[in-house]
């Protein structure tokens, strides 16, 4: 199998691995004038756990000090409706962000998509830092419904 180097893009590398390869992401900062290339080794990356954020209105000023500091990327723990032992990586409902970022509880799903999307739409065109969230289908938490629905998917 061959591949391109990371160092040298004209230059082939032979593996004797077969079956896999890498493919690097190409990531952009947006700009007033053109997007900027961020190279991978140029990351400068912030884990927040969203549960101790204020509500997502007020999310603005904690990603001014994040730009103003130097960062260019954001990781968020997982961002959907935690289960009973309120740990974010023990998620209730994988479908749905958790009541608790917004104002009003009785948001539909849609309208928490539209305001959770113009939040991360601001953190990249506002403060040139992109938003990174882990996908964790597999932590689901013991009081999940689904869980319930489909014990066969858990363990004892």
């Amino acid at each position: 199998m061959e591949y391109c180097s990371p160092v040298n893009p004209s230059a082939r590398v032979r593996s004797d691995i077969t079956g896999t390869f890498l493919v690097d992401p190409s990531l952009y900062l947006p700009t007033n004038s053109f997007p900027i290339l961020l190279p991978l080794d140029g990351i400068v990356i912030q884990t927040v756990i969203p549960k101790w954020l204020p509500k997502i209105q007020d999310w603005n000023s904690h990603f001014q000090i994040s730009a103003k500091t130097g960062y260019n990327m954001m990781h968020f723990a997982p961002l959907q409706k935690r289960g009973s032992s309120d740990s974010p990586y023990s998620i209730y409902d994988q479908l749905s962000f958790d009541d608790e970022y917004f104002e009003s509880d009785k948001l539909t799903n849609h309208e928490k998509n539209e305001i959770m999307g113009q939040a991360l739409l601001d953190l990249e065109n506002q403060y040139n830092i992109l938003p990174v969230t882990d996908v964790v289908w597999n932590h689901t938490a013991n009081n999940s419904r689904w869980l319930k629905e489909h014990p066969e998917s858990g363990f004892k």
